[in-house]
């Protein structure tokens, strides 16, 4: 790759704070990437301030607003889906046109299919310019997902209907040329391939920063840690499960036991979970780290959604043994009794986080198995090493 590479960045959210999965993922890749080429941004900040980055040329503007009844009537009219639509700027299209009209740029790099919003715009200024997609989940996967637990037949509804949707814009962006699709893990590639066998796929599993944890000893903590956004309905769906039909028979078995749910925009449900017996909602924190350093284990209660939990590999990172669910483990090449321990129904996860708690050597065994494979393997240091590769061969 030449250094004076130019890559022009579309993304729908600030990277920093790099308080969510999605963020983790954009801020390290971009890093990693700015080691190699020049990055002009454009994305969007929820707040007054600005981003600013110290590796990137930035224009970040405010956040659109979503749901808005001339999208919803666009996005019926149109078939876009309005998940799309919700991330239509135009202060920023219009930024987009004056950059790709008086600059130029050696490929693009989007963050996610909400930036095919600004399809328009590239095909007609650069069609032929190479692109790469970066692909966080694959959304119509994770809304398909979702209408087979909707809480209502209306919510089903649409939510199939806007994974339809979404499903024949994929297809399309994955059949253009020149295009690079970076996905999460082996299995989206072979799920894309199976309807979309044209298209350029390459794996950069989510990682994490394992320089940023230093594992503490586990003897001694009874805590447990949720870790996640708590607006996010597959998150929230897991908390509720879990509260409801594993925490009554944990606590009673462990009375000094704590449940600490650490996590951005708790719903109204979630925030009643912090009056029930032994459970604390501690929200929004500006470093998890220090919760990881005084837990005894982190729990993934996921039976929704798609992609790679980074709560995973972080909890990997900080030397902290891991209870999830099946999909929530999808994407992360560890091993069930041997990394982690894997639970989906209530008697199993009763049983793997009383194991925990009891077991010292059971969970100091799993925690070091699992801190190995977060710094042998998934730091992002080591997984961002084939992006000039990449880069050098785009048509």
């Amino acid at each position: 790759m030449s250094p004076n590479m130019r890559v022009l960045v579309l993304s729908p959210r600030p990277c920093l704070p790099t308080n969510t999965g999605a963020k983790l993922r954009e801020f390290h890749m971009l890093r990693h990437l700015a080691k190699h080429a020049s990055l002009h941004l454009l994305a969007f900040h929820t707040s007054g301030q600005p981003l600013a980055l110290d590796f990137a040329t930035v224009q970040s503007f405010l956040r659109p607003p979503r749901y808005t009844f001339t999208k919803i009537i666009s996005s019926i009219v149109s078939g876009t889906p309005l998940s799309i639509l919700n991330y239509r700027s135009e202060p920023l299209a219009q930024a987009l046109i004056e950059l790709l009209t008086n600059e130029s740029f050696d490929c693009i790099w989007l963050e996610s299919i909400h930036m095919a919003a600004y399809l328009p715009e590239l095909d007609r200024l650069v069609p032929a310019l190479p692109r790469i997609w970066n692909w966080h989940n694959i959304e119509s996967e994770l809304l398909f997902r979702y209408a087979s637990q909707a809480p209502t037949p209306a919510h089903a509804w649409y939510a199939r209907k806007t994974a339809g949707d979404l499903s024949r814009l994929e297809k399309r962006i994955l059949s253009a040329p020149s295009s690079l699709h970076l996905v999460c893990s082996q299995r989206e590639i072979e799920a894309i391939s199976a309807t979309s066998p044209s298209a350029r796929l390459a794996v950069l599993p989510n990682g994490v920063d394992a320089c940023a944890f230093t594992p503490a000893p586990l003897e001694g903590s009874q805590n447990l840690l949720f870790v996640g956004s708590l607006d996010y309905p597959p998150n929230i769906n897991g908390l509720l499960y879990f509260t409801s039909e594993v925490w009554p028979a944990i606590h009673s078995r462990h009375p000094q036991a704590r449940l600490q749910i650490v996590g951005s925009n708790p719903t109204p449900a979630i925030t009643r979970l912090g009056t029930l017996p032994g459970i604390e909602l501690i929200g929004p924190v500006p470093l998890v780290e220090p919760f990881y350093a005084s837990a005894r284990l982190a729990i993934v209660p996921l039976f929704t959604g798609g992609g790679t939990r980074l709560k995973i590999l972080e909890a990997f990172a900080a030397g902290v043994p891991v209870v999830s669910s099946t999909l929530g483990i999808e994407g992360i090449d560890a091993l069930p009794g041997e990394d982690f321990l894997t639970a989906d129904s209530t008697p199993a996860w009763i049983d793997a986080v009383s194991r925990l708690l009891s077991d010292p050597a059971v969970a100091n065994t799993l925690a070091a198995s699992a801190l190995n494979l977060a710094r042998s393997r998934y730091d992002w240091g080591i997984l961002c090493q084939p992006l000039p590769q990449w880069l050098d061969s785009l048509d």
